[in-house]
């Protein structure tokens, strides 16, 4: 995305853009640019996917919790997982894709286990952009540290190092609640680095 700038930096317009094959319809305001949005005391660009334009952050829309295409895209994750590239998972798979305009994809497309595996990641990444999941499918993944430059360019290890400013691995596990390390002696010790 590029960000005006000089005089038209006050205005950036509604815009449709197609990234890697997927259309997507990119609704970035200046904070207070935006119809009814208040008095724009922040600075940056703010994305409306799933807020009302009528007060930024006082929206009617309902905050999502889980969406039907996370849900169909984990089911096509579990099959896949479980059988390899199958109808079964494909379907699932393809539903997500034709219902964004995109071509159902067939075995010869992706044959393997870690074909099926990249392509609903990569379907995860664009349909679920904005939503909180990246983080943990790059866990699930096994994505910390290794990424290939064209369709995995963005690591864990990448985002910790982008909030807190180092690339500690400690970062990618959560602590082991206080309870239950006392009510099970079988944990024996916390996760590193808490």
């Amino acid at each position: 995305m590029t960000v005006p700038d000089g005089p038209d930096a006050n205005t950036f317009p509604d815009t449709t853009t197609v990234v890697d094959d997927h259309v997507t319809i990119r609704d970035y305001y200046p904070y207070g640019s935006a119809p009814g949005s208040g008095s724009g005391n922040d600075l940056g660009y703010f994305e409306f996917k799933h807020l009302g334009e009528t007060n930024f952050f006082n929206s009617p829309v309902n905050y999502v919790i889980i969406r039907l295409s996370d849900v169909i895209l984990m089911y096509a994750e579990a099959s896949n997982e479980l059988n390899g590239p199958n109808d079964d998972g494909l379907e699932k798979l393809n539903m997500t894709r034709n219902r964004a305009g995109l071509p159902s994809l067939t075995v010869a497309d992706v044959p393997s286990k870690e074909a099926l595996r990249d392509a609903i990641d990569r379907e995860r990444r664009l349909e679920l952009a904005f939503e909180g999941e990246r983080w943990f499918d790059l866990l699930r993944y096994a994505r910390q540290e290794a990424a290939d430059g064209s369709q995995h360019a963005v690591t864990a290890l990448d985002l910790i190092e982008q909030k807190r400013g180092t690339r500690n691995a400690n970062f990618l596990l959560f602590p082991i609640p206080l309870e239950e390390m006392n009510s099970n002696p079988q944990i024996g010790e916390q996760n590193p680095g808490f």
